[in-house]
């Protein structure tokens, strides 16, 4: 912000300014000076070529694979500084001002890099050797050329750039530039770094840097707190940062920039942020002394009449009587602001078709509305609102892509993560997915291809829940060649994207071995179930994240249940229990309890089902035990399972001596069980005779079982009412009678 008001304030006052955005990670240096261009003009900087096109086109001209007479026109090109005069873009509309302004603007570089082969911006900017820039392509020379051409055609050049050590941060702190700005906050964290910013421009220059230090965001206060962080800046500036105790004083003094608190949240220049009236708030008196310290002279304060104003203020400021509007409808009633929404969604479409201007803030405002009252609304209402915000953002972006596309990826991307798209048919589901393929697919960006990769498996399922298994075949096969792509890059990906792509690698075998079962190829399924689980045990992933934890255990239990004939019963019995260690979560560990004890009891273990039991009984989530008692206490028949499972494994498990163990298992069971038995009790639910006895009998082993091995059965006794309504210890003595006889 600093940087833009002081280029528009040496513009005003008849400077010809140039300002550069070389934050290539995070550009939006023009985004502030969009009140002062018509907006359809303000969109062409967003996708105009810019710096990142100057340096990888240079590199390309000069590369091994250029002929002399190519190269030397390059150079030819560069030293008369056509290349530079071909990216600058006004940022000063015609007429907007009485005189003509120089306020030029080279931006970071267009969506789309390459002269011949267009590859996304991102792509290109994770990719270039900064080093090889230098080393190999005569980069110092490109740059003193820019340096030069700038310097011949304008009073005064601004570069914005982070502050730091990186590549991009050193070209535009140490090359570049004749001044140096360091804007900061009075924290320790900011000023202990420009401090050792400060100490490392000045070594590698050798002091022939003009250095200037400028404290953003002070409070207007005088406080302790503020007078201890001002004397903080001073010691470590001139300690560390070389500066002299007289110039840090005197930036400390002419350079600030007090806070605000009625500045805009949205980015825009401060004579058009003023609450009061233009030319004399001391939000713009501020900018106007931080430039005129800066460029040595004194600037005057600008004055510009009100239909001027208006047309800026018109540009910048976002509909909040719109986005009120929208936000009060989700206080009316779920019908009322559906329909209200409904209708104003139908409205944007029809404007859109007969070719009126829609503004972004206006529909975004609308999708987002759609989103917050969704809620309220019965699924089915939701997707019908979904569905038009979609044909409008559609709509859109066959106007604008560059515009309108994005939100329209995000829009279908939100739709199909969220918990509602269940409620829409199989087809229509599978229609979105497709589109959003078809979108993402247009981009080469990585992180698209991976998305590609999700979207994709969830169409696999979709098709195999059908039984399709031809077309999820044909899925499966264009999902590898996704897959291939992605592997073919051969780059060092970030963590986030290093752990999908494991993900997809994983569920990919994971489908394919159900596809193979489908088919009857079941030794083939269960061989891809083996693999999907090795690269999962060989990523060396953080299992605490949930998508892993969740594929794991799906693909552990899958194994823990295979037939005898591919999965002997000890190795069953290992994967339900690496299920539970390695991948459980309380969620998934109650209910696929039953499937896991099943695998365990086959193996007739003691050891195992101890080992099981106990692993369960120390699961570090307290929602376990309160989980288990709500999701098996919904019924005797899902009670019965429970209890079934929990007797069989427990009679195997106390034939292992080690009491500390067995005490500790039973008894978490013991509350479990108690749990459950409470909970059935108060359902009303009717079991004929043969049910009734099997039910009770297997309590009575139960309790027999475990009071027999020391455990306090209290939690049973209480619970258990069945029938005559005997309580636990009557069961035990009848059981004791009948073991006497």
């Amino acid at each position: 912000m600093a940087l833009a008001n002081v280029a528009f304030l040496a513009a005003i006052n008849k400077k010809k300014v140039l300002v550069m955005d070389w934050d290539l990670e995070a550009p939006g240096l023009a985004y502030y000076f969009r009140g002062l261009l018509e907006p359809s003009h303000a969109k062409e900087l967003k996708d105009w070529p810019g710096l990142l096109d100057l340096v990888v086109d240079w590199c390309d001209v000069v590369s091994e694979e250029s002929s002399e007479e190519r190269i030397a026109a390059g150079i030819d090109k560069v030293s008369k500084g056509e290349v530079f005069s071909e990216v600058v873009r006004p940022l000063v509309g015609e007429g907007l001002f009485e005189a003509e302004l120089t306020l030029d603007y080279i931006g970071t570089g267009a969506r789309l890099v390459g002269a011949e082969k267009k590859v996304s911006y991102e792509d290109v900017l994770t990719q270039f050797s900064w080093v090889d820039f230098f080393a190999q392509k005569s980069g110092g020379f490109f740059l003193n050329e820019l340096r030069r051409w700038a310097k011949k055609n304008y009073d005064l050049i601004l570069i914005d750039s982070r502050t730091g050590f990186a590549d991009v941060a050193g070209i535009c702190t140490m090359q570049l530039p004749d001044e140096v700005a360091l804007c900061f906050i009075l924290n320790r964290q900011n000023i202990d770094g420009v401090a050792r910013v400060s100490a490392a421009i000045r070594e590698k220059r050798n002091d022939e840097l003009v250095i200037r230090a400028v404290p953003m965001r002070v409070t207007r206060t005088d406080t302790k707190e503020g007078s201890d962080a001002r004397a903080r800046a001073i010691a470590e500036l001139t300690k560390v940062g070389g500066f002299s105790v007289s110039g840090i004083n005197d930036d400390l003094k002419n350079l600030i920039i007090p806070t605000y608190d009625d500045a805009p949240f949205y980015e825009t220049l401060a004579p058009f942020a003023a609450m009061s009236d233009i030319g004399y708030d001391a939000f713009t008196m501020n900018y106007v002394r931080l430039a005129s310290n800066l460029l040595g002279e004194e600037l005057a304060v600008p004055t510009f009449d009100s239909e001027m104003i208006g047309i800026v203020k018109r540009r910048l400021v976002p509909r909040y009587v719109t986005l009120e509007y929208l936000k009060g409808l989700e206080a009316e009633t779920p019908e009322s602001a559906f329909s209200e929404l409904g209708a104003l969604i139908d409205s944007a479409y029809d404007s859109v078709l007969a070719g009126e201007s829609i503004g972004s803030d206006y529909v975004d405002a609308l999708v987002h509305a759609v989103t917050a009252i969704g809620d309220a609304l019965d699924p089915f209402e939701t997707n019908d609102l979904v569905g038009r915000s979609l044909d409008l953002l559609r709509a859109l972006s066959a106007i604008d892509q560059d515009e309108w596309r994005p939100r329209l990826i995000s829009s279908i991307q939100e739709f199909l993560d969220s918990a509602i798209s269940i409620f829409i048919q199989d087809e229509d589901q599978l229609s979105l997915l497709e589109e959003l393929d078809f979108l993402l697919a247009e981009s080469g960006a990585l992180v698209n291809k991976i998305k590609r990769l999700t979207y994709k498996r969830k169409v696999v399922r979709l098709y195999l829940s059908k039984s399709d298994l031809v077309l999820a075949n044909q899925v499966l096969e264009e999902y590898g060649l996704i897959y291939k792509e992605v592997i073919d890059l051969n780059r060092t990906l970030p963590a986030d994207l290093e752990r999908l792509l494991v993900e997809s690698r994983v569920e990919a075998f994971m489908l394919q071995a159900e596809l193979d079962i489908l088919k009857g190829s079941k030794k083939s399924g269960y061989s891809n179930y083996g693999r999907a689980l090795k690269i999962l045990q060989d990523s060396g992933l953080d299992m605490s994240y949930e998508a892993i934890r969740s594929l794991g255990f799906e693909v552990a239990y899958k194994l823990s249940s295979a037939p005898g004939n591919f999965v002997d019963k000890i190795s069953a019995a290992q994967y339900a229990l690496m299920a539970v260690t390695k991948f459980g979560s309380f969620h998934n560990l109650v209910i696929r309890f039953v499937g896991l004890s099943s695998s365990i009891t086959n193996s007739q273990s003691p050891e195992l089902c101890l080992e099981f039991l106990n692993k369960i009984a120390q699961f570090p989530d307290p929602r376990a035990l309160s989980y288990f008692i709500n999701y098996y206490g919904r019924s005797y028949r899902s009670a019965d399972a429970l209890l079934s499972a929990v007797l069989m494994l427990s009679n195997i498990a106390a034939r292992v001596d080690d009491y500390p163990v067995v005490m500790e298992s039973f008894g978490f069971f013991s509350n479990v069980l108690g749990g459950v038995a409470k909970s059935v009790s108060r359902r009303r639910q009717v079991l004929n005779t043969k049910q009734k006895a099997d039910y009770e009998r297997k309590w009575v082993d139960l309790i027999t079982l475990y009071a027999g091995c020391g455990v306090d059965v209290n939690a049973l006794e209480s619970a258990y009412k069945y029938g005559s309504a005997l309580s636990a210890r009557e069961a035990i003595k009848f059981a004791g009678e009948d073991n006497e006889q």
